[in-house]
């Protein structure tokens, strides 16, 4: 176990994770693990086991180490750190005489460097209202002196750790990566040597971490071909280095999102077009009824034949798993997704809770498409330091060989969009890369390219709307659907990713750079973006 955030260890130090690597040996591997949370990171997941809570042991100075005697510096660090995560009385140590005896720390460099990164975190989880402890110890930490940190150096060590074992990882790897270049062979690949050394190049750049990714983003980009530009494009790491921050900074607005019903309840308040939902099912409950918002509980029998068809989807659900169109058939039976059963049985066969919704008419032009699925268009905004949001990218999806769901991770495809034309581009993409890409639906035939997409101005301006309406977040991806009169949006999603949009409209580097990497460095600075 380690005892902090690997960037922010003060060398010299007996444990820590850049040196421990080299005492394994070929009979044992030691392995440091917990460097990626912080001391109050660690005890916030702690917090929620009361047993842990109970029996926690940290004391390293008092007369009986079986028991924590609250008096030594790592006593009090510990005690501080659960109070930032709200936990003022901590079962496992004895009460604080004052707090002047608790903030009593001796500040050296380890012990500063921990309360900062203390401090850090409630800056992020601001406790409300602000105690007086962390009043002083901010005043502390500011009155007391630093001395030049090795912080660079510890960082650059850490990356070189990285490159080298990433080296070895994708030699080890050379099979897979030659047998997915020649899946996706044509006569503009680039030779295999080549491959490798675009890979090399991108490990040393300390951007593409962890390999199997990196393996994964090369082929999903379509890298391997001829005159793609690698610059342009973003991988794993880089984008988490700069969007974590940001998912922290507006959680609150990312949980509304995060929970379909909230995020529909929400944009429907703010006057923004949304589909309108009947309410929760879950899947113990039998009979089977909708709980709706304003706690009336409808039999969802009752609901399904005055509808004749419903969409339901998990409440917390990604990538369109989950997802099922109810169609009523007689008496106490339904049609999900082309399977007939008793309704009851439905709600034994699905887990967690459902979201109910009624289903959207789909545009014409749009129906035509892929009739039986609704075939959602996704639209990145993303707003800057200014506060202005901006449309980034986007691309439509649709079912393929009859599904009812329109997303790529369920076998859908996608086409890019030309934002200045509100059309389609010529070629669409399934999600595996070794699948071809085809210019023409492959059930109906119609052809992707210059393809008018109707309502495509409002429903960007739709969009930029909503975003409006969420203070803190720096980007969203909109799910939109078109209807006969306008646009509709089906959900938004505070962790878009960065891949689908490369891989299916185009690369973002541009915005990235410009956009998300500039509010993300503010965050770290604590001076927030102003909102529009």
């Amino acid at each position: 176990g380690n005892d902090g955030h690997f960037t922010y260890f003060q060398y010299p130090a007996g444990n820590n994770p850049v040196t421990n690597h080299f005492l394994s040996s070929r009979a044992c591997e030691l392995v440091t693990d917990g460097s990626e949370f912080t001391r109050t990171e660690k005890a916030a997941l702690v917090s929620q086991w009361p047993a842990a809570l109970q029996h926690l042991r940290v004391c390293y100075a008092g007369n009986d180490l079986s028991t924590n005697c609250g008096k030594c510096p790592k006593c009090r660090r510990t005690r501080l750190n659960f109070m930032a995560v709200g936990i003022n009385n901590l079962p496992c140590m004895p009460p604080a005489k004052d707090m002047d005896d608790l903030l009593n720390l001796p500040l050296n460099p380890v012990e500063r460097s921990e309360a900062e990164l203390l401090l850090r975190y409630l800056d992020t989880h601001p406790l409300t209202p602000t105690p007086e402890w962390e009043q002083r110890l901010r005043q502390r930490v500011d009155q007391t002196p630093t001395r030049p940190t090795t912080l660079k150096l510890t960082q650059k060590l850490c990356l070189w750790r990285k490159i080298i074992h990433a080296h070895i990882k994708l030699l080890r790897a050379r099979p897979i990566i030659r047998h997915r270049w020649q899946a996706t062979r044509t006569q503009d690949s680039k030779p295999l040597k080549e491959v490798m050394q675009d890979m090399r190049a991108l490990i040393n750049s300390g951007n593409a971490f962890p390999v199997r990714e990196l393996i994964l983003h090369y082929f999903y980009f379509r890298l391997q071909y001829r005159g793609a530009r690698i610059s342009d494009y973003i991988f794993p790491s880089e984008w988490f280095r700069y969007a974590t921050p940001l998912y922290r900074w507006a959680k609150a607005d990312g949980e509304i999102l995060q929970n379909k019903q909230r995020c529909n309840s929400f944009l429907a308040e703010h006057g923004i077009a949304v589909p309108r939902c009947f309410g929760t099912i879950n899947g113990s409950q039998t009979p089977a009824s909708v709980q709706s918002f304003n706690g009336e509980s409808i039999p969802l029998e009752t609901l399904l034949m005055a509808e004749k068809k419903l969409f339901i989807k998990p409440q917390h659900g990604q990538q369109g798993k989950g997802c099922m169109l109810l169609e009523a058939v007689n008496s106490g039976y339904c049609r999900a997704s082309d399977e007939i059963m008793p309704i009851d049985q439905l709600c034994r066969k699905i887990q967690g809770s459902y979201l109910v919704e009624e289903v959207v008419q789909q545009h014409p032009d749009i129906a035509a498409v892929h009739p039986q699925s609704l075939n959602t268009l996704r639209i990145v905004t993303m707003r800057d330091t200014s506060g202005r949001l901006h449309y980034v990218s986007g691309f439509h999806r649709f079912g393929v060989g009859g599904s009812h769901v329109d997303n790529l991770h369920s076998g859908g495809i996608a086409v890019g969009i030309d934002a200045e034309q509100g059309c389609w581009r010529p070629i669409a993409y399934a999600d595996d890369p070794t699948t071809p890409p085809c210019t023409a639906h492959p059930d109906t035939g119609i052809i992707f390219g210059g393809h008018p997409i109707p309502y495509f101005r409002e429903a960007v301006n739709l969009c930029l709307q909503a975003h409006a309406c969420f203070e803190r977040i720096q980007g969203v991806g909109w799910d939109v659907a078109f209807t006969p009169t306008g646009p509709v949006i089906i959900e938004g999603n505070d962790s878009y990713g960065y891949a689908g949009n490369q891989y299916i409209d185009k690369p973002i580097r541009l915005e990235f750079e410009t956009m998300l990497i500039p509010c993300s460095l503010a965050i770290k600075q604590q001076k927030p973006f102003i909102t529009a």
